[in-house]
């Protein structure tokens, strides 16, 4: 008599231990964690080839405006004002970049005639300052071509963009599927157990 409740567990265990591992919601959370891991490796493509166009495209546009542009010396002919900060004001008007204040200059256009226009120098100046300012092909002042380092901060962060917003999304799935997992293998353990109870507990014999 002593031996049959250690025959029983034992022959029990393996066959439980068993159906725990073969659960199909297991199956389901695995193939979600493979599938969830290709995505992510295709996100993480996308976004390399998102932040290489980028990148391209304002390196062909930085070089097509250093070839159109010309950098000529102006004096200024009227003291700058201090930069202001954006263009609305506020108590969140100091965190927007600093705008500099457009004074008038005197400069020779490519074409060797002198004008008088209104510019953009960094940081405050004084009458009589030399600055450098761009012209185009008409001699009419434009703002200097793009930064190298300023397109390769913009490639950067359209790339690491589209990987948080993937990875945010990825991470939302994820979350998703082990919540309905979680609720199936509850809702199934509460059907099994409904029927182990009585006769773990004995009422089914009473």
């Amino acid at each position: 008599m002593t031996d049959a409740p250690e025959n029983v567990t034992t022959a029990r265990a393996p066959g439980i231990h068993r159906a725990m591992l073969v659960r199909p919601t297991d199956n389901v959370e695995a193939a979600a964690a493979w599938l969830l891991m290709v995505l992510g490796l295709v996100v993480a493509a996308l976004s390399l080839m998102i932040g290489a166009g980028v990148y391209h495209d304002g390196m062909r546009r930085e070089g097509f405006e250093a070839g159109d542009r010309t950098r000529v010396e102006a004096v200024v002919l009227g003291a700058s004002a201090a930069p202001r900060a954006g263009t609305s004001g506020g108590q969140y008007g100091r965190l927007r970049p600093s705008v500099p204040a457009e004074v008038p200059v005197r400069f020779s256009g490519l074409d060797g005639v002198e004008h008088v226009a209104d510019a953009r120098p960094r940081g405050p100046v004084s009458a009589g300052t030399p600055v450098w300012i761009w012209l185009d092909d008409t001699s009419a002042v434009v703002a200097p071509p793009r930064d190298p380092a300023g397109v390769l901060w913009d490639a950067a962060t359209a790339a690491l963009g589209v990987l948080a917003l993937g990875g945010l999304v990825l991470a939302t799935m994820w979350a998703a599927v082990r919540t309905a997992v979680r609720r199936s293998n509850l809702a199934r353990w509460e059907r099994e157990w409904a029927q182990v109870e009585p006769r773990w507990s004995g009422r089914a014999q009473r």
